[in-house]
């Protein structure tokens, strides 16, 4: 029995980013806190398989590392052309806390924006959703919330044996919740209604976080930089039921703040 499982995720905005100095920095960033996680989600790598290899090899031992990238590259060369897509998920899932004969699946609802991983074991399974909200249609938004719902009814049906976590950066904040402003942080900021409702489809995010629990960052994740505002966009939702997390020690932290990249 596990007695405790530590998340990591991170919009890295450019983990293999093409300029060399900042691509070290992020990978630095990355290294300091990798082995205190069980399980970490990235998005917005820029990744490609051959970078994978170049980069994590040396974390293949401890981790299952799984990569939904946003095309197909036959290169091995890191040219813009090749790194110029914004966006790659990276999964990496601690070995030593997957059974050895558990099957390990990964589904790409929007390539390298929205994939699942689904880990599963006779009748039991777990499911890592990792998205970064971004640039989706209204079609493919509803679609990837009815597969996402999909997985949390069958969680709900059954929690003894199936459980659920949607995590990422949803470009969306929760409801009421202020900005902090860098300047003058005693001041609270709100977003405007119109961009509290239809921003990257809100509303149909909201209706699906109401039917999850959500784990809450109690610090800001993400620095908008235009107007030097500090928000919390990146969360972690969950399936299992509120009553279950009365006996478990929680705690969140964020490991690398929003202006460090």
């Amino acid at each position: 029995v596990h007695k405790s499982l530590n998340i990591i995720l991170w919009n890295a905005r450019g983990l293999f980013s093409q300029n060399l100095k900042n691509r070290e920095k992020k990978l630095q960033a990355l290294r300091l806190h990798i082995f205190k996680a069980d399980i970490i989600l990235l998005q917005e790598t820029h990744a490609e398989l051959y970078l994978i290899q170049k980069y994590f090899g040396l974390y293949k031992q401890r981790f299952q590392i799984i990569l939904s990238s946003c095309k197909d590259t036959s290169s091995d060369s890191d040219s813009a052309d090749d790194i110029q897509h914004s966006g790659g998920l990276i999964f990496m899932l601690t070995k030593s806390k997957i059974d050895a004969s558990a099957t390990i699946e990964l589904y790409e609802a929007i390539p390298g924006r929205a994939a699942k991983v689904t880990v599963s074991l006779g009748n039991h399974s777990t499911i890592y959703w990792n998205i970064h909200n971004y640039g989706f249609s209204a079609a493919e938004t509803t679609e990837l919330i009815q597969l996402i719902q999909l997985d949390r009814q069958a969680a709900a049906q059954d929690p003894q044996h199936h459980s659920l976590w949607c995590i990422g950066d949803f470009n969306r904040e929760p409801p009421h919740t202020p900005r902090i402003s860098i300047s003058e942080p005693s001041r609270a900021y709100y977003p405007h209604i119109g961009e509290n409702t239809n921003h990257n489809h809100g509303f149909k995010w909201d209706a699906l976080f109401q039917d999850l629990v959500e784990i809450v960052s109690p610090d800001p994740t993400h620095l908008i930089a235009d107007s030097m505002l500090l928000n919390n966009i990146d969360r972690a939702f969950t399936s299992v039921p509120s009553h279950a997390w009365l006996t478990v020690q929680s705690a969140i932290s964020t490991l690398i703040r929003p202006m460090m990249h």
